[in-house]
């Protein structure tokens, strides 16, 4: 059956903190209480829905023991969400997931996080401090849950508040992406293409060229104005206005420290500049000795 979304989640954390028992309560609702520890990495499938969109997840489960580290980062880069699960039952178990983190943060930065501390349901209560997980998840700007594979506390509500916010960070990064596109666009449309050599030579020294089209006479430079927002987004550097022939004047271009006028005919400067052409005037029409 199809589905609207793909996403990738990586369980990390040290060896017997319950990530497989996460994992199979919710692929598979099932509890085990003995369960052969995964040795390097596993893989579930399950589909949930999320933001009224049908979401296949595929869910990687990792083995603990430091010796397959090295084989389990290299599935870092493939995820889009991370579960970091520590017991709560044992302090070292969330210590040695902040250098996870660390990791990770190496690998993918982009990749969303939680932090789960599993066995709530454990008879020996919580051995980790829950206001040093707070204050390393504020830190990491990082959701917290604490949950129990057990009873099913949270299980659900954990994987679907990752799912949720891979989604959101997609449709931000979407939402960037379009924006970005948008500038470059229009300032591919404002290249000229007489003065491509220019203009390479430019870019390879990390500026911008930019040249607007159909400039009849002076008092048309103001019809620049409204675009200047864009170009000065996408150069994120300060702009510079040239008339390459005719005389300049900021008389009506109103944009203070934005813009910079110059009569030279000499190559632009070294900075990021827009280049405006003036067009020569039209031919005068022969009068007819009729």
């Amino acid at each position: 059956m199809a589905y609207d979304s793909k996403v990738s989640i990586i369980v990390l954390g040290e060896m017997g903190v319950g990530k497989s028992s996460l994992l199979l309560r919710f692929a598979k609702n099932i509890f085990k209480e003995h369960l052969t520890s995964t040795i390097i990495i596993d893989c579930y499938h399950t589909v949930i829905y999320v933001k009224n969109k049908r979401v296949r997840l595929e869910l990687w489960d990792t083995g603990g023991q430091e010796r397959f580290k090295c084989v389990i980062n290299s599935y870092f880069r493939k995820a889009d969400g991370v579960l970091m699960v520590y017991d709560v039952t044992d302090v070292s178990s969330f210590q040695k997931l902040k250098s996870w983190f660390l990791k990770l943060k190496d690998e993918n930065e982009a990749a969303i996080s939680i932090i789960v501390g599993n066995k709530t349901d454990h008879p020996k209560g919580s051995s980790v401090e829950v206001s040093s997980v707070t204050t390393f998840a504020g830190e990491h700007n990082l959701v917290f849950y604490e949950s129990s594979a057990k009873t099913g506390e949270n299980v659900t509500k954990i994987f679907e508040e990752l799912t949720e916010r891979v989604l959101e960070s997609r449709e931000t990064n979407l939402t960037e992406k379009g924006l970005e596109s948008k500038e470059s666009n229009f300032t591919e449309r404002m290249l000229d293409s007489k003065e491509i050599n220019l203009t390479e030579r430019l870019l390879e020294s990390n500026e911008t060229y930019l040249t607007e089209r159909g400039l009849q006479s002076q008092e048309t430079i103001p019809l620049i104005k409204p675009e200047l927002p864009a170009i000065q987004q996408f150069s994120q550097v300060p702009i510079h206005l040239i008339l390459e022939s005719g005389k300049a004047t900021t008389k009506n271009l109103e944009t203070k420290n934005l813009i910079s006028t110059s009569t030279t005919k000499q190559p632009p400067p070294k900075e990021n500049v827009v280049l405006l052409h003036k067009a020569p005037p039209p031919p005068k029409k022969k009068k007819c000795r009729c």
